[in-house]
Formats: structure tokens, sequence, C-alpha cells
């Protein structure tokens, strides 16, 4: 049998932060240098945040599209400050992915045991 080292506690404790951080460092690298180009869908919701106005995204969207008006709005804001790149318009995804990153290890360690929030981070990281 295996003998019990009060580090090994503390060390499970913290491994769905550790995880989450590194998974946070990937969704980003991944998003901004990974260069790949947008879906049709997501050139088409571009468009529609483009030519229209906050009061007008509340509205039916160009070309069949439809999202939540709170992330419409986001994106919007996103490409106000950061232009029309596809960087910029990355931002609000990336940053919702990190959420959900920081969302897993709150539940998980809230909830669960330190095994059950690492396993619980790690699906949501491997889900981005």
């Amino acid at each position: 049998m295996a003998k019990w080292r009060p580090g090994t506690a503390r060390a499970l404790a913290i491994a769905p932060a550790v995880l989450a951080a590194l998974a946070g460092t990937v969704v980003i690298v991944n998003q901004w240098s990974g260069g790949r180009p947008f879906w049709v869908d997501e050139e088409m919701i571009a468009i529609n945040i483009r030519d229209r106005s906050v009061a007008g995204l509340a509205g039916k969207l160009w070309l069949g599209q439809s999202a939540p008006l709170a992330w419409l709005w986001l994106e919007k804001l996103a490409m106000a400050v950061g232009g029309t790149s596809e960087k910029a318009l990355r931002f609000v995804p990336a940053m919702f992915g990190v959420a959900t990153l920081g969302g897993a290890v709150w539940i998980g360690r809230r909830w669960m045991t330190a095994a059950g929030a690492f396993v619980l981070t790690l699906l949501c990281g491997f889900g981005l």
C-alpha cells in the first residue's frame, strides 16, 4: 500500500486550476495564431454585425442567420474596438472558452472531489 503524503492532496486540489490555465492558453493560441479562416456561417454573422447598427441586430438577420442578441452586441463591441479582422471577431468566443474552463474549475471544486473537478475541467478543455 502506498504511503500517504500530505503534499499529494494539495497537488490534487490545485490540478484543475493548473489544467484550466494550460487549456485556456491553448484556446487563446488556437484562436489567434492558428490562422484558420472563418467558416461560411461565421462570415455571414460577421457581415450582419458589420452592416447593422446595435439596434438593427435585434431584428431579423440577413442570410437566414440567428444568434443570441447579447452575443451579437459583444461581437459588435469587439468589432468597434478591434476592427474587422478575424482576430478581433474571435475575441468573444475565445473569452467564452476561457470562462467555460473557469466555470468548470469552480463547479468541480464546489460540488465534486478534486479528481472529479480535474476530469470535468479536462472534458471541458477537450470540448473547446
